[in-house]
């Protein structure tokens, strides 16, 4: 008897969602075992206001890169574990429905907005995947409105993430940058077009072109047995 052979292959179907959460977590390592032992976790923090940890300075390059660098600073192992996995559950699909350079750009600009923020008006480096989990929930929320359907269960998965990132926090002001940096991001949903509608309308477009396609069949067909008759 044939023994049946077994083909399983694996797609690395979110590479932007997947990567940055695999980053998360061995950032969290290399921070854990060896850039805290040397001092590096602390240059990779967010930038703060003028009379906070990290103030921000114009002429500094690293002020700049540590707008980048602080969603991989983290030193609550759970936290980044259940933000991972956050980050994969929400970004999978509107991966997919955005495409991997849109999703990128609504990260980065998320990261960088609330990083901005916290330079301006906290005295308290800001560390975390937040802003980019709060973009995800509330992009998820915008598509869901734009289908007239409103996701209860997102909008409590809003409220909780909510309420774990302001009142837990001895500054509150770092969860409200956060979301606002999440907002932020989210809104680009508004400029870009869905990767899915192009396709619909190409076989919109394919399929309207087919009748036409028969009508203009059958009319040569009639040409042609007209032109055969004798009179």
């Amino acid at each position: 008897m044939a023994k049946k052979k077994i083909n399983v292959k694996f797609s690395y179907d979110s590479p932007v969602v997947l990567t940055f959460a695999i980053i998360t977590v061995v950032m969290y390592f290399l921070n854990a075992f060896v850039l805290q032992k040397k001092g590096i976790d602390v240059k990779l923090i967010s930038p703060t206001s003028q009379n906070g940890a990290n103030p921000f300075v114009f002429s500094s390059i690293k002020c700049y890169l540590n707008l980048i660098t602080y969603p991989f600073v983290n030193n609550d192992f759970s936290f980044v574990i259940y933000n991972s996995i956050i980050l994969i559950f929400l970004g999978m699909q509107m991966e997919e429905k955005y495409g991997s350079a849109i999703i990128l750009v609504m990260i980065l600009i998320s990261v960088i907005f609330a990083g901005v923020l916290n330079a301006c008006f906290s005295k308290q480096a800001l560390q975390g995947i937040q802003p980019v989990i709060f973009m995800l929930i509330i992009l998820n929320l915008i598509n869901a409105s734009q289908k007239k359907k409103i996701s209860t269960s997102l909008l409590l998965v809003l409220v909780l993430y909510t309420i774990l990132n302001i009142i837990p926090q001895k500054n509150a002001l770092l969860g409200i940058i956060s979301i606002a940096g999440g907002l932020c991001g989210s809104l680009i949903s508004f400029l870009a077009q869905p990767k899915k509608n192009a396709p619909k309308k190409e076989q919109k477009i394919v399929e309207k072109s087919k009748p036409q396609e028969k009508q203009a069949s059958t009319s040569d067909d009639d040409e042609t047995i007209v032109g055969t008759l004798s009179f």
